[in-house]
């Protein structure tokens, strides 16, 4: 079985896409933040617990429209694939990952549910697991504790 290496990422971009040129081929920098939400066994109620920046490399025209088209803060998906990268820091060798894309599309959020007092609700439709605290075992392991 041949293995895939296409990845989906959706987000708010955090900064200003950067562009040069390598070589006569633009290349394009920019980073999608993407919070990691989860229901908090105690309270019932859902929680950004973290936020994981992407790094995202786009090559050509594609390279060229996201430079002069996306700003800090729009909310993106991106589809293409991931390369590993290796670097030394302080000394010690590092590895990393960026996601080289394939496509990049500005995304809206249509509708949100109206929120009752003091309920998150996250900018993306939940999955129904996550909806009903009563399906989670204590050690579940998705649990914020």
């Amino acid at each position: 079985m041949r293995a895939s290496n296409m990845f989906t990422v959706s987000g708010n971009i955090g900064g200003p896409v950067e562009i040069r040129d390598a070589a006569g081929v633009e290349v394009a920098r920019l980073s999608v933040a993407e919070s990691v939400v989860r229901l908090r066994s105690e309270t019932g109620k859902f929680e950004v617990t973290h936020t994981n920046w992407i790094p995202i490399t786009a090559f050509g025209s594609l390279a060229k429209r996201a430079a002069s088209g996306l700003k800090k803060g729009d909310r993106v998906t991106v589809i293409g694939s991931i390369k590993t990268t290796l670097f030394e820091k302080d000394g010690e060798n590092r590895k990393g990952f960026e996601l080289i894309a394939d496509s990049i599309e500005r995304t809206q959020i249509l509708a949100k549910a109206a929120p009752s007092e003091n309920e998150f609700v996250p900018d993306f439709e939940t999955f129904d697991e996550f909806s009903d605290p009563g399906l989670y075992a204590k050690n579940d392991p998705r649990l914020v504790k």
